[in-house]
């Protein structure tokens, strides 16, 4: 009775400070995008200039061969080098602060149906079944247990299973989201309990897995099935971008910063000439269409 007692104690705070979790979550999300975007223009300021240094060294040892310029220097090649690193940085934070930027939009949205948000913890503490996740909500709770959710730990300190070892990819980079999203996990939870033995025999099955630990591991498995936004799974994704993502992040920085620049012509083994980066078509994506649907279902919301 003490125990359940204390336990209803606690989760009536957590909806009292659900409130000050998301305005000082939406802070410092606001104060992290703007360090990344202060990176960004950084990154470019030194790709520009390394471009420009490289067509300067490229003019003093220009042989013209066919119509075509031929670099002779290694020296040439290696300011190149240097640019397309720091071009896959940047575009690495671009992609990081596109999805903060998301982040905030989801925490906004939050913002403007709290009560909603008390209700359903109240709601919880007073009853053990499953409390509905509002469907106008379920994007944004789920994309934020994807990206935020703290890492999962079984009962005396120790990982459920191996399926658990996934860390969500901001876990700790604002831990008042960390903090909302370990509660949202908590209240809408969906399934029963699981006992050890069913993940791994060798555990002992008195020991038992809360909902919220397997709802939250199915959510890290199959973020998409759940309602995660694909944009956001694909900016937290861990990846190389490709030569084409490269090649073009270089002439847009060409472009932006007036460098008269175009991708060099190396010579091949046999002989021919090679470019730098494969020719690939630019990939269509529904990327900005997401976007603008997220933001007029935020102003909806607001109105």
């Amino acid at each position: 009775m003490l125990a359940r007692a204390l336990d209803r104690v606690k989760q009536r705070r957590q909806a009292e400070r659900l409130p000050l979790l998301l305005r000082t979550a939406r802070t410092r999300l606001s104060l992290h995008a703007n360090r990344l975007h202060q990176s960004v223009l950084g990154s470019q300021k030194e790709v520009a200039t390394l471009l420009s240094n490289e067509m300067k060294r490229v003019e003093a040892y220009r042989n013209v061969s066919n119509g075509t310029t031929v670099l002779g220097q290694v020296g040439a090649a290696s300011q190149l080098e240097r640019a397309r690193v720091r071009a896959e940085q940047m575009l690495h934070d671009a992609g990081l602060e596109d999805a903060l930027y998301m982040l905030l939009v989801y925490v906004e949205l939050l913002m403007t149906r709290v009560s909603l948000l008390e209700v359903s913890v109240r709601a919880k503490q007073s009853r053990r079944d499953v409390v509905p996740l509002p469907p106008e909500l379920r994007e944004a709770v789920v994309s934020i247990i994807y990206a935020c959710h703290p890492p999962l730990r079984g009962m005396r300190g120790r990982r459920v299973a191996a399926a658990c070892d996934h860390v969500a990819p901001l876990s700790g980079t604002v831990p008042e989201l960390s903090d909302a999203a370990h509660l949202f996990a908590k209240v809408f939870a969906t399934g029963a309990d699981t006992t050890y033995d069913e993940l791994d025999a060798s555990r002992d099955d008195s020991l038992r897995v809360p909902a919220a630990m397997t709802w939250v591991t199915d959510i890290w498995s199959h973020p998409l099935a759940h309602g995660v936004s694909q944009r956001l799974v694909r900016q937290l994704s861990v990846r190389v971008p490709s030569p084409h993502e490269v090649l073009e992040a270089l002439q847009h920085t060409a472009r932006l910063y007036d460098v008269d620049w175009q991708p060099p012509v190396f010579r091949a083994p046999d002989g021919s000439h090679a470019p730098t980066a494969p020719q690939q078509p630019p990939v269509s994506t529904s990327v900005q269409r997401e976007h603008d649907d997220l933001l007029a279902r935020l102003n909806r919301l607001k109105s």
